[in-house]
């Protein structure tokens, strides 16, 4: 799938990182001091403490769902129809992300479904695009 480049050199750099492990889990900001997911991704918590970034496996569930069938993008028009969804984290957060590998007739609440990343290549590096697909081994 096509995806708009995201600019990786900000706050939310480690986000579009490609893991260093075969695993699909994602980077996220979670707070030092109170322990809750800064998403999206700021410099600091809404208590002010600093962040970190920790890896969280990749798995969920879905909670919404939308096909889109005009593209946002004029770079998009080849890609649609295609599917976007939030999913929630076994780790609580809810993140927004493309949906591939399933037919919009299979999509359901609570759908199980894991990350993986598509790699864009850039001029000065690769980056990866979390997206979500059906877990098979959920067995759902």
């Amino acid at each position: 799938m096509k995806h708009s480049i995201p600019n990786a050199t900000t706050v939310a750099g480690p986000y579009w990182a490609l893991p260093a492990e075969a695993d699909e889990g994602l980077s996220l900001p979670w707070c030092e001091q109170c322990g809750q997911s800064a998403w999206p991704p700021r410099w600091r918590c809404h208590c002010g403490s600093p962040l970190s970034w920790k890896s969280v496996p990749g798995a969920g569930e879905l909670v919404t769902w939308s096909v889109i069938r005009r593209a946002v993008q004029p770079d998009m028009q080849d890609e649609v129809p295609y599917i976007v969804g939030f999913v929630r984290l076994d780790a609580g957060v809810v993140l927004f992300s493309n949906l591939v590998n399933v037919r919009a007739e299979a999509l359901r609440r609570g759908l199980r479904l894991r990350s993986r990343r598509d790699v864009l290549a850039l001029q000065d590096g690769s980056i990866g695009v979390p997206v979500f697909e059906p877990d098979a081994k959920a067995g759902d």
